[in-house]
This record gives C-alpha cells, sequence and structure tokens, in this order.
C-alpha cells in the first residue's frame, strides 16, 4: 500500500519565527505574522500559523514563553 508523503519545507518559516521571538519575546503570533507581511514575505497565514502551533506545542511547559520554546526548537533542528 502506497501512502502520500508531504514535502512540506518550513525551515525559512521556522527561522524567520526564531528571529521574530529573539527581537520581540514578549508578543505573539498577530505580530510576528504582521511583521512578516509588512516585509514584503508572501506566506500564507496557515502555514505560519501551524508552524507557530507545532514549535510552541512541541515544546510548550509552564517554565517556557514563546520565544524560549522558538530557540530551542531551531537548535534541535540545526543539530
Amino acid at each position: 500500500m502506497w501512502y502520500y508523503q508531504s514535502k512540506k519545507d518550513d525551515t525559512q518559516v521556522i527561522y524567520k519565527l526564531s528571529e521574530l521571538a529573539e527581537q520581540y519575546p514578549t508578543r505573539g503570533f498577530d505580530e510576528y505574522y504582521n511583521k512578516i507581511c509588512r516585509e514584503g514575505l508572501i506566506w500564507n497565514r496557515k502555514r505560519v500559523l501551524r508552524v507557530y502551533r507545532l514549535i510552541r506545542d512541541d515544546l510548550e511547559s509552564d517554565h517556557f514563553n514563546d520565544s524560549t520554546a522558538i530557540k530551542v526548537f531551531v537548535l534541535l533542528i540545526t543539530i
């Protein structure tokens, strides 16, 4: 039996979100997405939100805030 395997490459979105999280650690998704749009990057909101949630949910605990979770996720990907 054959199953479809997605070819999504979200590395650019992950790096951009990590960059924004370092610059603006107290902001949330809406602010990050607005800044991405203002820079002229044409990424679907659903795509960016999916990656943001993936990063946040993978590493979320009571001790992490969003920016810390994104930084740790990027470190895990680059290793």
